[in-house]
């Protein structure tokens, strides 16, 4: 990447690249009395950029259970990123998380760079240890409900009344076990590499009509791939499509030059 100092030539620069990000996001169709359904083809860095610049209130990535909503609705089926965070620590259990934090564009580029040598990004492990805590304190709440759920290491079968399951895909989590499964869905765990530091990554919704895997080891996020926003339906704003993805050079150059 080519970085100018000049303020001009830097300005030039920042807004070629939001010109960039909006070619790689676009309207691809609507759930009827819930909001406009996006589809993004980019880095994880770029699309985070687009989701918290664009006039679409949408997170992209989304949730897994928002993509089943999309499924459900025949609007795509293709496999997504999610913003669900995996973290793991050797020896420890899988905390999946959300919202994601590894949604902020600092943590998504440098997963980006892990990605291209191979490897998992890492945090401190203080960030393990604080998921696992909102995890314990709420076991007692609805799985639907929870930001944290921690589940046993390693590969699972998911059944549709497990909690993580419930916890992944929310009120679709029936509907969509009886359209697009045999009864189970895979989860392929994280491994945890290290006992000092969290081992994070991206959680990835595999998508067709016959398989709806959830993978947390894939790499991959030095490509191009897709993510999915949905931009809900409000009573004062019913609809808004074409001005989605209008970025400002002040609000591009603040991302892409902290």
């Amino acid at each position: 990447m080519l970085l100018f100092k000049s303020s001009y030539k830097r300005k030039i620069y920042i807004a070629f690249q939001a010109k960039k990000i909006m070619q790689k996001a676009k309207k691809i169709g609507e759930i009827p009395g819930f909001g406009e359904v996006y589809e993004s083809v980019a880095l994880l860095d770029e699309q985070v950029l687009a989701s918290s610049d664009a006039n679409i209130n949408a997170s992209i990535p989304t949730t897994p259970e928002e993509i089943a909503h999309i499924r459900m609705s025949r609007i795509s089926y293709k496999g997504a990123r999610t913003n669900i965070l995996p973290l793991a620590m050797k020896g420890g259990e899988i905390i999946l998380y959300k919202p994601s934090q590894c949604m902020s564009q600092s943590m998504a580029f440098n997963a980006k760079l892990a990605h291209q040598k191979r490897e998992y990004p890492t945090m401190n492990k203080e960030v393990y240890e604080f998921a696992q805590s909102i995890a314990k304190s709420q076991t007692g709440i609805n799985p639907e409900d929870r930001t944290a759920i921690s589940i046993r290491e390693g590969n699972l079968e998911l059944k549709a009344e497990m909690d993580v399951t419930r916890f992944l895909l929310g009120k679709q989590n029936k509907k969509y076990f009886d359209r697009f499964s045999q009864g189970t869905l895979m989860f392929y765990s994280l491994p945890g590499e290290f006992k000092d530091r969290t081992t994070y990554n991206y959680l990835w919704f595999d998508g067709d009509e016959e398989n709806s895997d959830f993978v947390c080891n894939y790499w991959g996020l030095n490509a191009e791939d897709v993510a999915f926003g949905i931009k809900k339906f409000t009573p004062s704003n019913p609809i808004q499509s074409k001005d989605s993805f209008n970025f400002t050079v002040n609000k591009l150059e603040a991302a892409l030059f902290p």
